[in-house]
C-alpha cells in the first residue's frame, strides 16, 4: 500500500500538516484507519495545536466501536491540554476511567501540567492524590508543575514540600535504579 501506520506517526514535527493530509486522503478513498493510524492522527492534531479536530477523530473512533487504549486517551488529553481546553481534557480523562483503563504517569502529568498552566491549583492537589492512589510515583515533571501551581497561588509551604519530595525522589532513583 502507499501508506502504513508509521508514515503518520513518524512525521517530523514540522510535517504534521502532511500527516493530516494523508489522513484526509485515507478517508477520501473510503479506507477506515485502524487504531494505530487513528492514534497517530490524534498525535498529529495534538502537535498541530488542533484539539477540536483531535476530538472529531475521537468521535470517529467511538462510532467505529474501536477498543481504545491508554495511548489514544493520553494523546487526546495532551491535545486538549495543549489547546487549553481543560473541560475537554477532563471529559476524556473521565471517559478513560469509565472504560476501566488505568491512567499512567503521562496521563497525570498532562493533566497536572495543564491545571498548573491555567491556575487550577485545587485540581493539581486531587490529581496528585489520584496519582499516588493509583500507585504511580510523581516524577520531576509532576513536581515542577505542582511547584508552579502552588507558587502562583502563593502556597509557598507547598512549593517547599514539593521541592523536598522531588529531591528525595531523584535521590531514590539515583540509589536504586
Amino acid at each position: 500500500t502507499w501508506w502504513d501506520d508509521e508514515t503518520l506517526d513518524g512525521c517530523p514535527p514540522h510535517a504534521h500538516g502532511e500527516a493530516l493530509a494523508l489522513h484526509q486522503r485515507l478517508q477520501a478513498e473510503g479506507l477506515v484507519p485502524n487504531l494505530v493510524t487513528q492514534t497517530a492522527v490524534v498525535r498529529a492534531y495534538d502537535k498541530s495545536d488542533q484539539p477540536t479536530q483531535a476530538m472529531e477523530c475521537y468521535r470517529d473512533m467511538q462510532s467505529q466501536s474501536m477498543q481504545l487504549d491508554v495511548v489514544v486517551y493520553n494523546a487526546l488529553i495532551s491535545a486538549c491540554a495543549r489547546g487549553r481546553k481543560p473541560q475537554c481534557a477532563f471529559r476524556v480523562y473521565h471517559d478513560m476511567l469509565q472504560r476501566a483503563l488505568r491512567p499512567d504517569r503521562f496521563t497525570f502529568n498532562a493533566l497536572v501540567g495543564m491545571c498548573s498552566s491555567i491556575g487550577w491549583v485545587a485540581n493539581t492537589t486531587w490529581l496528585l492524590a489520584d496519582m499516588t492512589a493509583s500507585k504511580i510515583s510523581p516524577d520531576t515533571t509532576t513536581y515542577d508543575a505542582l511547584c508552579v501551581a502552588s507558587g502562583q497561588a502563593a502556597q509557598y509551604n507547598k512549593v517547599l514540600h514539593y521541592l523536598a519530595q522531588a529531591e528525595l525522589n531523584a535521590l531514590w532513583h539515583l540509589l536504586w535504579m
